[in-house]
């Protein structure tokens, strides 16, 4: 046990060693400001995510999506996002995300963000990437990616509003990581068996993956509002995500302040010059 602590103390000098152990539980312990509420999901390696499954099809959406274009009038991307956080907070909203996904533990849009599990889809490409390097995928292993990926979106978009990438990892991507699960997983880890090589190759695909994902976002948002363009308010499509993809809007209103920078990234503003926080040959002290 002692060499176990050793190896801990030693290890968590290095930023990266640090970055995916406290990644990787899902069941540690949060933060003061962290409002997640944990889904009591068991370590099975599998894929097979429990959530919620809704038709788009279903009549509730276009209902509410109706009943929110009559509530909030455009323009719905107004400055700071003022419309879509009020929309949000409504009772109409909320009430409407209790009653949609059920299954997913929230107080409030920013808890429901937090607590979403991965889609099926995402959850096969997390899969892949953790295979790849450790040859199997656990549920609490998905979901650390998954949370990982939301921060390093997440540090991205600051830097896109303009903080500078080290400023940036300070404030969100290190905190993020060292503040959110970390601690039981690295004590039963066998970081000696694996090897700090395989942890940066990990974390390098990790990174690129996270990075596509930002692209398949802004598809997504594209084609929403080119598609719900109805009364020439291309708004609409972002209300139409508030009910289809809350975890998606949730993200959008956590991460983004300037609303010009949210169209520029929704024009592809922003990828070019690819940001990387990690490169194999650094080390994040």
């Amino acid at each position: 046990m002692e060499n176990r602590f050793a190896l801990l103390q030693r290890l968590c000098q290095c930023y990266i060693i640090l970055f995916f152990s406290n990644m990787i539980l899902l069941s540690g312990c949060s933060n003061e400001t962290d409002s997640v509420i944990t889904p009591d999901v068991s370590d099975e390696q599998t894929t097979d995510l429990p959530g919620v499954i809704i038709s788009e099809e279903s009549p509730e959406f276009e209902t509410k999506f109706q009943e929110l274009q009559d509530l909030f009038a455009p323009p719905i991307l107004d400055i700071g996002f003022k419309t879509l956080h009020e929309m949000s907070a409504s009772g109409l909203y909320l009430k409407f995300l209790r009653t949609a996904y059920p299954d997913v533990p929230h107080q409030d849009l920013n808890t429901f963000f937090k607590n979403h599990l991965p889609s099926a889809e995402r959850a096969e490409m997390y899969t892949d990437v953790l295979k790849k390097h450790f040859g199997k995928a656990t549920q609490g292993d998905i979901r650390a990616v998954h949370h990982f990926h939301h921060a390093f979106q997440s540090t991205r978009i600051s830097v896109y509003h303009g903080t500078g990438i080290d400023e940036a990892m300070d404030e969100i991507l290190r905190p993020t990581i060292r503040n959110g699960r970390s601690g039981e997983w690295m004590k039963r880890f066998p970081i000696d068996e694996i090897g700090e090589d395989a942890f940066d190759a990990f974390i390098v695909d990790l990174e690129q993956l996270s990075r596509d994902l930002e692209f398949a976002n802004i598809e997504k948002i594209n084609e929403s509002v080119q598609r719900y363009d109805r009364k020439g308010n291309p708004g609409d499509g972002l209300i139409w995500l508030m009910l289809t993809d809350p975890a998606l809007m949730g993200q959008i209103l956590q991460d983004f302040t300037d609303t010009e920078i949210f169209r520029k990234w929704l024009r592809g503003g922003f990828k070019e010059p690819e940001i990387i926080f990690f490169e194999p040959e650094i080390i994040f002290l």
